[in-house]
């Protein structure tokens, strides 16, 4: 099979490519990406077809910090019927090296980019794709899910100069000058 493939990944501003933080599902927009599926695969699996090297994650599309993709880090990666999507699941450490990355989610006011290189999309027989891919393109964060205040403890410290330390008792009012310290826990809802 000497046919190239004609698909092409093109996550823009209106139509972004999205990843789910709970899921660990990247969905890559594009166009033709059916022209990449097997022969007779019902499932549209691509994940042992594409180049998964030549897909990386760059938390502020300047490249301070990126992180490649490996086969190893897909459970599945499937073409939908349209050919405009492709759905990828990442397995849990996957997930975790995404989320753990230094400025993930658009932390410092970078939004993160998916950046392809030309020799991602080929097909089953390894002829790589004519169509020239979006080389960077924003990611959109799905998970909406608001966090929620899950703890918070206060501890205190007889400071004050205004009365000896020494004369008060566990369960003694604290006055102007004692240290109090607050702590607050803040967890992902999806986590209760």
């Amino acid at each position: 099979d000497a046919t190239a493939p004609l698909a092409r990944l093109l996550g823009t501003d209106d139509n972004p490519h999205t990843y789910d933080t709970v899921t660990g599902t990247l969905v890559l927009q594009g166009v033709n990406l059916g022209t990449i599926v097997a022969t007779g695969d019902s499932f549209r699996d691509v994940t042992g077809i594409v180049n998964w090297s030549d897909l990386s994650w760059d938390v502020d599309g300047a490249g301070s910090v990126v992180r490649p993709f490996a086969e190893a880090d897909i459970t599945s990666a499937i073409v939908n019927e349209g050919g405009t999507k492709i759905s990828v699941n990442l397995n849990d450490s996957a997930k975790t090296a995404l989320t753990d990355l230094a400025g993930f989610g658009g932390i410092g006011g970078d939004a993160d980019v998916i950046k392809v290189s030309a020799g991602f999309l080929v097909d089953k027989a390894g002829n790589e794709s004519t169509r020239v891919s979006t080389a960077a393109s924003s990611v959109a964060l799905t998970d909406t899910t608001e966090p929620v205040l899950k703890s918070i403890n206060v501890k205190g410290a007889f400071t004050s100069t205004d009365l000896d330390a020494d004369s008060r008792d566990a369960g003694d009012s604290f006055i102007v000058g004692d240290t109090l310290t607050y702590s607050a826990t803040i967890q992902d809802r999806n986590d209760l």
